[in-house]
Parts: C-alpha cells; sequence; structure tokens
C-alpha cells in the first residue's frame, strides 16, 4: 500500500502528497556525469586514432548517452510518505523502490562549480551496508534539497529512526549548528606540506603516458621539454667537476621535492578550502571544497571506529589527523565523489583532536591509563622476515655477480654487500624495536583500541558492540613463539 503524505510537511512549490522530479536541467548533469567516465579513453582515441572509425563511435556513443540521461531525468520521481520514501525510475521499464526512514542512515551533498551556477545540489541518502545510495538524485534545487532532508528528519524521528538522521527528541526548534571546527589558510598549507598528494598525481600522469603505449617525447610538448632539459644538463656536465655535479643533483632532488610540496599545498587547498565540522544536534556534519563543495554527515551514534593518524611530519609540526567509520558510508566509499563523512579533521592539534573525541564520541578517547604491552618477543617476530629476505637478496646478487664476472670480482664485491646488509638490518631492527615499544592495546566491556607505529604512528578505537567477526592467523613462526595476529571486523570497513 502507499504511504500517504505528511500533512502540513511540503516541499516548496509542490502540492501536497503528489510525486516530484528533478531540476529540468538534471539530464545535463547526469550526461556529464557519465561523459567524464569515459573522456579519457575518447581523447585518447581522437588523438592517437586514425580515419572517421572512431569519430563516428565516439559520436554514438555520445547520442546514446544523451538518451539515457533523458530517460532517467525525466523517469525519475520521489514521493516523501508517512514513514518511508518512495523512489520511481524509468519509462519503458519502470522500477520502484519503498525506502523506510529507519534505513536511511547517511544525507550527502554534493556542488561542483556547474552545480553552484545553476544554484542545485546532487543528495545522496545511504543506508548501512548498502553496494550503492538508496537513492542519489540528480539533480534538486538546493531549497528543494534543504526542505527533504528536513522532512526526512522529522519524518525520521515521528517513525522512531530519530538517532538514524541525528535530530532531537525533544523540540521541532531548528537551532543553528554548532562549528566544532573550521581550518584556515594556515592549516590548509600544513596540510599540503605533510601530504604526498602531488607526488600521487604526478605518479599517475607518468603511469598514464607509458600505459598509453607511446613514447612520451612523441608528444609535441614534451619533445620539446626533454629537449630544452638535454641540452641545458648536457652544457652543464661538461662544464663542471663531479663535487659541482653532486651539489647540483641535490639542488635539482630539493627543488623538485619543493615542487612537489607546492603542488600537494595547491590540492589540498582546492579539496578542503573552507573546511568546517558542525554539530546539529547529534548530527555530525562537513562541508568542504573550493571548486566542488561536499556536504557530508550522519548520526554520531553511527561511528564505528576513530582513527588517529600521527606522521612524522604532523609530528614534527604538532599535528595529527582525525577520520572515522560511519554505518552506511560502504557506498560512497566504492565512489570517486567522496561524499562520504570521513575526515573529522584532515589537520589539528593534539588537544583540538581530544577534545572532537570528547564531544562527538567520548567513549572513543584514545588518552587510556590501561593500554597493555604486545609480546615480549614481537620485536623479533616483526625483524625476522626482513631480515631473511635482506640475507636472500645479497646472496642471489652475489651468486648473479659470480656467475657473471667469475668468482674473483664476487668476492671482491663481498665487503660491500655485506655492509650493505648490515646497514639494512640495523635499520630493519630499529623499526621493529620502536613499533614493539610504542605499540599497545586496551580493551575494556565497552570499547577495544589498539595504538601501532614507529615514525608514522595511528590510534584505532572502536566499540565492541559494532565487531561484526575476529579473525586469528598464526603462522609456523608465530607458534614457535606462542604468539598470534588478530584481526578486527566492523560493518561496511
Amino acid at each position: 500500500m502507499p504511504s500517504e503524505p505528511l500533512p502540513g510537511e511540503l516541499l516548496p512549490g509542490e502540492p501536497g502528497g503528489s510525486d516530484r522530479r528533478l531540476h529540468p536541467w538534471s539530464w545535463l548533469f547526469v550526461l556529464l556525469t557519465n561523459l567524464r567516465h569515459v573522456a579519457l579513453p575518447a581523447i585518447v582515441l581522437l588523438v592517437f586514432g586514425r580515419g572517421e572509425t572512431w569519430e563516428l563511435f565516439g559520436g554514438i556513443a555520445a547520442l546514446g548517452l544523451a538518451l539515457y540521461s533523458l530517460v532517467y531525468s525525466f523517469g525519475f520521481r520521489y514521493r516523501v510518505g508517512h514513514d518511508e520514501l518512495v523512489v520511481r525510475e524509468g519509462i519503458f521499464d519502470r522500477t520502484e523502490r519503498h525506502i523506510p526512514f529507519t534505513r536511511i542512515q547517511n544525507v550527502a551533498q554534493r556542488r561542483n562549480p556547474l552545480h553552484r551556477l545553476f544554484g542545485v545540489t546532487e543528495l545522496r541518502l545511504e543506508s548501512a551496508g548498502g553496494v550503492e545510495p538508496e537513492a542519489k538524485m540528480s539533480v534538486i534545487t538546493l531549497a528543494e534539497a534543504a526542505a527533504l532532508e528536513q522532512l526526512l528528519r522529522r519524518a525520521g524521528r515521528t517513525a522512531g529512526s530519530a538517532d538514524h538522521l541525528g535530530i532531537g527528541e525533544h523540540s521541532d526548534a531548528v537551532s543553528p549548528p554548532e562549528v566544532l571546527l573550521r581550518l584556515p589558510l594556515g592549516e590548509l598549507v600544513r596540510l599540503g606540506i605533510v601530504s604526498n598528494r602531488g607526488m600521487v598525481v604526478v605518479a599517475a600522469l607518468i603511469g598514464g603516458l607509458f600505459q598509453s603505449g607511446n613514447d612520451p617525447r612523441d608528444i609535441p610538448l614534451l619533445r620539446s621539454l626533454w629537449s630544452s632539459m638535454e641540452g641545458i644538463f648536457g652544457e652543464w656536465i661538461q662544464g663542471h667537476g663531479a663535487l659541482e655535479l653532486l651539489a647540483s643533483g641535490i639542488i635539482f632532488v630539493l627543488l623538485a621535492i619543493g615542487a612537489l610540496r607546492v603542488l600537494s599545498i595547491v590540492l589540498a587547498i582546492v579539496r578542503h578550502w573552507n573546511f568546517a565540522l558542525e554539530r546539529d544536534g547529534s548530527r555530525i556534519g562537513t562541508e568542504e571544497g573550493l571548486l566542488t563543495r561536499v556536504r557530508a554527515g550522519a548520526s554520531a551514534a553511527k561511528i564505528q571506529r576513530i582513527t588517529v593518524e600521527e606522521s612524522l611530519l604532523q609530528r614534527w609540526l604538532g599535528r595529527r589527523a582525525l577520520r572515522v567509520d560511519v554505518a552506511g558510508s560502504l557506498a560512497a566509499m566504492n565512489e570517486a565523489s567522496g561524499t562520504r563523512l570521513k575526515w573529522l579533521a584532515p589537520i589539528a592539534t593534539p588537544a583540538q583532536i581530544d577534545g572532537l573525541i570528547a564531544t562527538v564520541a567520548p567513549q572513543l578517547a584514545i588518552e587510556r591509563d590501561d593500554w597493555r604491552a604486545l609480546h615480549p618477543r614481537a620485536w623479533r617476530r616483526l625483524a625476522a622476515v626482513p631480515g631473511a629476505m635482506l640475507l636472500m637478496v645479497a646472496a642471489l646478487a652475489l651468486l648473479a655477480l659470480a656467475i657473471s664476472q667469475g668468482q674473483a670480482e664476487a668476492i671482491r664485491f663481498l665487503p660491500i654487500a655485506a655492509a650493505v646488509w648490515l646497514a639494512l638490518c640495523v635499520l630493519v631492527l630499529l623499526r621493529a624495536r620502536g613499533w614493539a615499544r610504542f605499540s599497545a592495546y586496551a580493551i575494556d566491556d565497552q570499547v577495544l583500541a589498539y595504538r601501532s607505529g614507529w615514525l608514522s604512528r595511528d590510534w584505532r578505537v572502536l566499540e565492541l558492540s559494532r565487531m561484526q567477526g575476529a579473525v586469528l592467523h598464526c603462522s609456523p613462526l608465530d607458534r614457535r613463539n606462542r604468539m598470534a595476529n588478530i584481526a578486527i571486523e566492523v560493518a561496511g570497513t
């Protein structure tokens, strides 16, 4: 039986109980979203393809995507009932889904520059453990999205699901959200310094060039750049000595690292611009982004695990990062939109991190007095396998040298190989001792906490009631040392 609309709860400009459509320009957004997934292959075909066949195929594919976008947009309907959201899709092949409010765990919005130009947004409603969003509305107006979100919250409270959507239990008054954290430009610069996003982007570009099957020097711009670098470095090498070349190489590496850090800073600013963490009742939400504004949120009661991260650079700058795993975030986890609630604080001071945990999930605090050390021989276990692998690599290298260059050359190289192996073993031992000294766990009737790391550290805390299963792994070496590894599974992670 179709459900009745809530009395007095109307979206702007619509009669009560009627089906509601997407924005008239939603087909354009759906088309651009689909084209984004095929843009790179299409560009490769157009640039490296031969003849007019690829252009014809590309035109046919674009026409098909346009028709699909029109069918999707004009065939999408939704209606809010008393205790459920009804979604209808399709024109010829129709699908109708009834989504109870109790299933809706997270509400997220995503606005790229085109959304902001048209004054619209993409709204996603997610459930716990879903592979895809329960409903994805591309696109509706901002006023309609706000009204629908508020309607869902109030309806959820009426249906007894206030905990799912973060609605207060005793008052209908809408109070402004409380800002828990806002990141200024200086913090975003620090975030770019401690992150490696620039390196990831450059590595992806280099990988894309080599995967295309063409020599990068065949591209005019890269060929010109390569020729200029060959000329400059060729003249420099011929006119300077070994020490000058070594100093020049070091300076070049430092400049490259600096350029990658600058790129990381730019990417951090673009992604996290005007980052704000807010609390509205029991709901926690974030909003961020320079070009594409993303707003994600969930009930604080749905936080399954918190993770505090501290790299070596972060520790030098006196900063940490706080992220959470939320029930219902699996849908957005598998998509590139990044609309799930993940970072409560991409960067913040340790005092701010502790304050946020105390406000959002005080039971998951990382500052504890009941930490327990790991097995006394854990450092040996951690160092055994890398040490054995290093010895094997050194032996294979000497064997290959003896076969190719002769036994005398291998014997001459033996002291150098032994020194390198010894230095690497010392590094492995230092890491193993440092990791084992810091790593520990704590468990009580409510939570399980675990910390690990050496130069980079992290703390993870989860409620035992969220645990879905445990996996025990014990290798022959573990059994010999009377120890084991255990992994804890939680829903959606």
